[in-house]
């Protein structure tokens, strides 16, 4: 591929939150804001189909041939032609995709069709951990603030305006 994408799921559109290789054009298009691509897109086909979708030549999407501003983005200012998008799936929800490009027809193969479904699969697994990992810091933080007021309070003789200067900076 020469570029590849991830997009995260958002309400009823997509958001672009990493791009390797992308053309800076396409980039820019892709991170300004909440996506809401065509149905034929293969972005709308994964949130309806929950399925790996292979294009072989975008400019034969309905929505490009009709001149949606989603799908020729992607072949002029991107210039590219074939896309397999996968999704990231969590309990059956589609979270988000990886798109990878090329900018000439040539379909991917099974075998790299099967890659990249790995690590999509692998990336879910990493954002997984990485919420875990901030819920446990957050609640750690929580515990340690509880923990700090309730050390001036017994240490104190109930010095009111310790124990409510220690609750202000604890907040």
């Amino acid at each position: 591929a020469k570029f590849a994408s991830l997009y995260l799921r958002e309400a009823d559109g997509f958001r672009g939150v990493a791009m390797h290789n992308v053309p800076p054009a396409l980039a820019e298009a892709r991170t300004s804001g909440l996506l809401r691509p065509p149905p034929d897109s293969p972005l709308a086909r994964i949130a309806a189909t929950k399925q790996v979708v292979h294009i072989s030549d975008i400019r034969t999407m309905q929505s490009y041939i009709e001149g949606h501003p989603f799908a020729v983005a992607g072949a002029e200012l991107g210039g590219y032609r074939t896309v397999l998008s996968v999704p990231m799936l969590k309990d059956n929800e589609v979270i988000g995709a990886i798109n990878i490009n090329r900018q000439e027809v040539r379909p991917f193969t099974d075998r790299q069709i099967e890659l990249v479904r790995n690590f999509a699969a692998q990336a879910v697994i990493a954002m997984e951990n990485a919420r875990l990992i901030n819920e446990t810091r957050a609640a750690l933080d929580q515990q340690t603030a509880v923990a700090d007021v309730l050390k001036v309070i017994s240490h104190s003789t109930f010095d009111l305006p310790l124990v409510l200067e220690t609750l202000v900076e604890t907040a």
